[in-house]
């Protein structure tokens, strides 16, 4: 019988594993899984990598047929351009803008150069415009940088309020066919003027720096009876021009004095327009007097505090108008049916 060493037995041969060889097992052990993740990296690096220049020639494939698209669309406007343009003339050229553009007003340009009409109602296009006089050989004496008084700036403004006195149209044309008598030549510089400024008030009156407290107050002392000779009056067709917030009307009704002989003009029909607003018994009561020999004034009237609509439905005479006019009044039902009681 042989004496083997204690580590050998029957069939196999057995190290027991040194510490040595536990390390580099690990080692192995890491170095494989660090291959295996700088291989996973490297896979995910050029899978990104062919998925974005996949999309980089997709994307470029799209621009060369955008590119394509707009060169064939650029030969065909070539086309057109070479057939129309050289048809482009004096007396022709407004008929071809008002088939291109949408006016910007819709003002009476009669008396007026061509371009001055064009520059005004086109306003919003108005460097397109001025290309178009300019290619199809009409003189245009200034540029695009000539305003109009409803972009004016606050500086601006205030010269206009400054002057209100001379702010007079020729023949009474305030508000409509007066570009005649302000061209281009005052827009230029609206204040050199010798007598009369013709500066037109619709403009003024579409500005939208009047829409303001600050302006409201200046309008309100313009539009009050006593207050000099001056031009503010015809502040009272401000609602028609723009849309005011409530608080620049409250303002503007408030702070609005009127004697009885003036109630009739603008500035009283301004009143009435926004009697909800009006708080001075003087003034309603001269309100309530118009209405009364206005015709079938009941919507106007239905906006008067309750004792004024009572006075008002009062005054009616016949029993139709009174009914017609308490289907639209705002008093309780309680007051109308007495009003009508006592008027049967």
């Amino acid at each position: 019988m042989h004496n083997y060493p204690p580590d050998y037995y029957e069939g196999d041969f057995y190290n027991e594993p040194s510490e040595f060889d536990e390390k580099m097992e690990e080692l192995k052990s890491y170095l494989m899984d660090s291959v295996r993740k700088d291989i996973k990296s490297d896979l995910e690096y050029y899978k990104n990598s062919a998925e974005k220049k996949e999309k980089e020639l997709l994307e470029l494939k799209l621009k060369i047929k955008s590119l394509e698209l707009e060169n064939t669309k650029l030969h065909r406007a070539n086309d057109v351009a070479e057939i129309i343009l050289p048809r482009i003339t004096k007396e022709n050229v407004e008929s071809l803008i008002s088939d291109l553009f949408e006016k910007t007003f819709h003002e009476d340009t009669h008396d007026c150069p061509l371009h001055w009409s064009l520059y005004v109602n086109y306003y919003k296009d108005r460097e397109q415009i001025l290309k178009i006089l300019n290619y199809a050989g009409v003189e245009v004496p200034y540029d695009s940088s000539v305003i109009l008084p409803h972009e004016w700036d606050k500086v601006t403004l205030d010269k206009f309020f400054e002057r209100m006195g001379s702010h007079v149209n020729c023949n009474g044309s305030n508000y409509k066919g007066n570009l005649r008598f302000w061209t281009y030549r005052h827009a230029q510089n609206p204040f050199n003027y010798t007598s009369y400024s013709e500066i037109p008030w619709q403009f003024v009156l579409r500005n939208p720096l009047l829409n303001s407290k600050e302006y409201a107050l200046k309008m309100a002392k313009e539009m009050s009876s006593g207050s000099g000779f001056n031009n503010g009056y015809k502040f009272s067709k401000i609602d028609e021009y723009q849309e005011l917030s409530g608080e620049v009307i409250k303002i503007l009704v408030e702070n609005t004095s009127i004697d009885k002989k003036n109630m009739k003009g603008d500035v009283g029909q301004f009143l009435i327009r926004h009697v909800e607003y009006v708080k001075s018994d003087e003034i309603l009561e001269i309100i309530l007097s118009i209405l009364g020999n206005m015709w079938r004034s009941y919507k106007e009237a239905a906006r008067l505090p309750e004792k004024y609509q009572i006075k008002y439905a009062k005054s009616l005479s016949r029993v139709e108008d009174k009914i017609e006019f308490l289907k639209v009044a705002t008093l309780s039902q309680e007051i109308k049916a007495k009003i009508f009681c006592e008027s049967v």
